[in-house]
């Protein structure tokens, strides 16, 4: 999901470790964001267990942030919020779901306890689409590198192509960049040993 207003951009580039509210009341206790992390894959495992795990690995990071940049937001918008007594106990009520469902590690009821608060401050959440020209590109500027090296390094390359464009085909933008990154990997290894 992405706010159409762009959260990332509400939180002025600082990382996820600022504070965060909790519960919301007058004297509320901030509570440190964990970063997620992202594992190493398992490199003796088969390609795509690898791509899937990463890429699971990814989007849960990337949820986890988006829920922490929408709270931290939220808390902005409540504290300065002159509207009406029964639309300001929305969006707390939203916040506090959030506050709680961030600290279970339950990232999807935390960006559902978005919607309502953000529709009385007129924004509207809309399910987000990652722009796919970058892993096109890349797709395409691989298969034309693939004459340059040796058979072994360009089969390998073409397994993980088929992976990018397997994910690029069901819309998985972040598979797509990962497999992708493997290819081109290969390739940059095999031309820098002479092909």
């Amino acid at each position: 999901m992405a706010l159409v207003l762009g959260l990332a951009a509400c939180d002025g580039g600082e990382s996820n470790d600022a504070a965060l509210p909790a519960a919301v009341g007058e004297d509320a206790a901030p509570v440190a964001a964990a970063a997620p992390v992202i594992p190493a894959p398992d490199l003796g495992a088969p390609v795509a267990d690898r791509v899937a795990a990463v890429v699971g690995a990814v989007e849960e990071a990337d949820q986890t942030n988006q829920c922490a940049r929408g709270i931290k937001f939220l808390q902005e918008q409540l504290d300065g919020f002159d509207g009406p007594a029964a639309e300001r106990d929305v969006i707390r009520t939203g916040l506090n779901t959030a506050l709680a469902a961030f600290e279970a590690a339950d990232t999807q009821t935390c960006l559902d306890a978005f919607a309502d608060p953000l529709a009385v401050l007129g924004y509207v959440i809309t399910a987000g689409t990652p722009e796919t020209v970058p892993c096109t590109r890349g797709i395409d500027g691989a298969i034309l590198m693939l004459d340059e090296i040796g058979v072994g390094e360009r089969m390998e390359v073409q397994a993980f192509l088929e992976i990018a464009v397997a994910a690029l085909e069901r819309g998985d933008y972040y598979a797509c960049l990962i497999a992708l990154g493997e290819a081109l990997y290969i390739v940059k290894e095999a031309l820098d040993a002479g092909g």
